[in-house]
């Protein structure tokens, strides 16, 4: 055991649940360094929680926290939710996948020699004749298509029953949005989100049916701790070290190192299936649902009944009749001009558990919405606004 191990240890039996930069800041050392130690030799002495938390191996606190997060209940709620996930299951979940080396034109992907967030030197990924072929093709078809960056990448074997032909697709495992620029020639930035789980690479590793792919993206976006609050998301270098410390049986052919990418033999001359530490850009369609929907769900499972059992989702779940009193005939503040209808709706709202307004487009229902917003305001309650829209 080095000194740093040494140091390390001391460090989790004074504090445990420490995270690894904490450690690395209180030791005044690289937090590489302090990654490398826990990952690597003192593997069999340490262990983690989804938080990304260290512990001493065997800490009651960490076994604790684990039970916790593995906990399923079989609540209205959790049912509603695994219905939901079943629904999306059935839908093409989509994902990245490239020809490695395509028989007709340029690869669909520009593979990269460093990651952009571990890249001390700042070099632009966009600055080359690949790189600004693909921003081009996107922004002539932005409406359908975003640029992420893909790291590490799963090169696929492919077969294909009618010719015979087989070749390798590039499929990263990981999946990083970029944020388009503000400008007309600005290049795009990645954005501060956590990655996403690209379906295609998750399908073939792990030779699953759409629902139970669908259960093993949760699982695995959980383990990785991409729902977490914001308080408790991960480094990426240590997001990376933990996708290969719960995945050791993937094929992964060489190790994880952001700081420096794997060169020499490019993806499309390569013959061996496997997880290569490599980096790629890469065009993909949108999305069509809300991105984090499926990773939101699967923790929406885990919420005891007891926290919504009072609410007016609580009775709506468990089919119990709530009683709605008359509306209260108070002044309103009309910050919009409402008609009676819309008044009377507004009147609802403020006075009853539950309420629920409809109408075809153009009646109105943004008015009251805000007209129950601000009188709420106006009477000193608590407001929560939610939308699917984002512009509202």
């Amino acid at each position: 055991m080095t000194e740093l191990d040494s140091r390390i240890i001391q460090a989790l039996e004074v504090g445990p649940g420490q995270k690894a930069g904490q450690i690395a800041a209180a030791l005044g050392v690289d937090r590489k360094l302090v990654n490398s130690a826990l990952y690597g030799r003192l593997k069999g002495r340490v262990q983690q929680d989804k938080g990304y938390r260290w512990y001493l191996k065997g800490s009651s606190r960490a076994d604790k926290r684990e039970e916790e997060g593995t906990k399923r209940l079989d609540t209205p709620l959790a049912k509603l939710c695994r219905y939901y996930l079943d629904c999306l299951s059935h839908d093409d979940v989509g994902g990245v996948s490239e020809f490695a080396s395509p028989l007709y034109g340029q690869p669909g992907y520009v593979e990269l020699a460093s990651l952009p967030m571990f890249d001390e030197a700042g070099i632009d990924p966009f600055d080359s004749e690949a790189g600004r072929q693909l921003l081009g093709r996107v922004r002539r078809d932005r409406n359908r298509q975003a640029v992420f960056l893909g790291y590490p990448v799963r090169l696929t074997l492919v077969r294909s029953r009618k010719s015979n032909w087989e070749g390798l697709k590039v499929e990263p495992l990981l999946l990083f949005p970029f944020q388009e620029a503000e400008g007309r020639y600005a290049k795009p930035t990645l954005s501060d989100d956590l990655p996403q789980i690209n379906f295609r690479a998750l399908r073939s590793l792990s030779n699953a049916g759409e629902t139970s792919l669908m259960e093993e993206a949760i699982q695995l976006a959980e383990e990785l701790g991409l729902g977490n609050a914001a308080g408790d998301q991960p480094d990426l270098d240590e997001l990376f070290a933990r996708l290969r410390e719960i995945r050791a049986d993937w094929d992964w052919q060489e190790d994880i190192a952001p700081y420096a990418l794997s060169s020499g033999t490019p993806l499309a001359s390569m013959s061996r299936q496997g997880i290569y530490n490599r980096a790629i850009l890469v065009a993909a369609e949108r999305s069509p649902y809300t991105k984090g929907l499926e990773s939101e769900l699967g923790m929406l499972q885990s919420v005891d009944e007891s926290k919504y059992r009072g609410t007016a989702v609580g009775s709506w779940l468990t089919g119990q009749t709530i009683e709605s009193p008359p509306a209260d005939q108070q002044a309103l503040l009309e910050v919009l001009p409402l008609n009676s209808e819309q008044r009377q709706a507004v009147r609802q709202a403020l006075s009853n558990p539950l309420t629920v307004i409809t109408g075809p487009p153009g009646t109105g229902k943004s008015q009251v919405v805000t007209s129950i917003l601000v009188n709420a305001a106006w009477q000193g309650k608590t407001v929560l606004f939610a939308s699917k829209n984002n512009k509202a």
